[in-house]
Formats: C-alpha cells, structure tokens, sequence
C-alpha cells in the first residue's frame, strides 16, 4: 500500500513538473512571439522613415534646381513676365494726372523722358522672393504656389506706386527732389518691400520653417541617422 502510493505521488508530482514545463514553454513561445511582432513593426517604421527621407531630399533637390533655372538669363524669366504689367500700369495710372506719352518702356513729358528699365521693374527682387518660397521646407504644392503668386502681387503694387510716385514727383518737384526720393527708395526700398511681404506671407499662409535653416538642420539629421550604427539606432 505504501508502494502504491508512493507511485501515486510520483505520477502526480512528474504531471505536474510536465504541466509546469509546458507552461513556461507556452510563456516563452509567447514571448518570442511579441519580441518578433515588435521587430516587425521596428523594420516597417524603419522603411516609412527611410522612404520619407528619401522623398524629401528628391523634393529639396527639385527645388533647389527650380531656384536655379530660373536665375539663368539674368532672371529672364521675371522681366519678361512683369515688365508689361509693370510698365502699362504705370502709364495708366500716371496718365491721369499728365498727359504723357508712351513709346515702348519710354514715358515722355514735355522735356522729361522716363525709362522703365530693368532695375525699375525689380526682377531681382522677385527672384528673392521665389528663392525664399523655394528653399522653405514643408511647403505642400498648391501652399507653395499661393503663396508666391500672393507674394509677387504685392511687390508688384508697391512697385507700381514707387514709380508712379516717382514720376509725379519729377513732374512736379523736379529732378532734385526725385534724385534723394529715387536714391531712398533705391537702397532701401526694394529690400524692405521684400522682407515685409515674406513675413506677411508667412503670417498669412502659417509658414514656421525658416528658409535655408529648416532644410539644413533636416540633412543633417538624415546624414547623421545614415551614419549611426545599428546599436545607436536601437537606443
């Protein structure tokens, strides 16, 4: 009797060893388990990173080549655009306190004669405002669009009122005081009319990024997590 359940003890004691081994086997197997899920789901994230990183730096390379074609020509481009609705405008708007004659971009009155030359329609100044709208980061397309067309409208109104303001001054003061109002609006003018309506522009359209800076500071960060080693990556 003894024997017996001595043996009744062992069965039970060897069940339950078994059914203890089985549980901790199901334990790690679930584990292994949840530590290959969470791998998997490190490598998607690690993809869609990489993808996006990719996508960006093909983006900053469009445009940074579109900022570049169109400095060629010596901004061609621009002068060809805004010259005509630079120029007639102008004439209007200066006709209907003067009664001035046009010949090409040339305005004439009595002994004076004004030239519309490249400087006065300000190309220079709308390149700048293109290469600011194209070197900010995380612009959306049409966001992008928008913003340059508004941006270029503007300086095309304060440029207009500059030279017709300039002309009724010649008109009516002389040549005297158009030179120091001319010189002003020549050295400080175009820049200030540039900076205030990128900040206007960014009030308008929410931009935060900073033009340059926000592109620089992202290559980095993608140059230096192509340079990290697997052990950084995982920290």
């Amino acid at each position: 009797m003894r024997r017996e359940k001595k043996m009744g003890k062992g069965k039970e004691q060897s069940q339950e060893l078994a059914a203890w081994s089985r549980e901790r086997g199901a334990r790690g197997s679930g584990r292994n388990m949840k530590g290959r899920e969470m791998g998997a789901r490190g490598k998607e994230k690690s993809v869609e990173t990489e993808k996006e990183d990719h996508s960006y730096l093909y983006g900053l390379a469009a445009r940074l080549a579109l900022a570049l074609l169109l400095s060629l020509g010596s901004l061609a481009i621009f002068y060809a655009v805004f010259s005509p609705i630079t120029i007639y405008p102008s004439y209007w708007l200066i006709s209907q306190f003067y009664p001035i004659d046009k010949i090409g971009n040339y305005f004439y009155y009595g002994d004076y004669i004004i030239a519309i030359i490249d400087a006065c329609v300000a190309g220079a100044a709308y390149y700048l405002l293109a290469a600011l709208n194209l070197t900010t980061k995380g612009l959306a397309i049409w966001t992008r669009i928008k913003a340059f067309i508004f941006g270029a409208l503007a300086l095309l109104v304060l440029n207009i009122f500059r030279i017709v303001l300039l002309t009724l001054v010649l008109f009516s003061q002389g040549e005297n005081s158009f030179n120091q109002i001319h010189i002003s609006f020549w050295i400080i003018g175009s820049t200030l009319f540039v900076a205030g309506i990128w900040i206007l522009t960014t009030k308008i359209f929410r931009i935060k990024e900073v033009p340059v800076y926000s592109d620089l500071m992202e290559v980095l960060r993608i140059y230096k997590k192509a340079h990290e080693s697997p052990r950084q990556r995982r920290r």
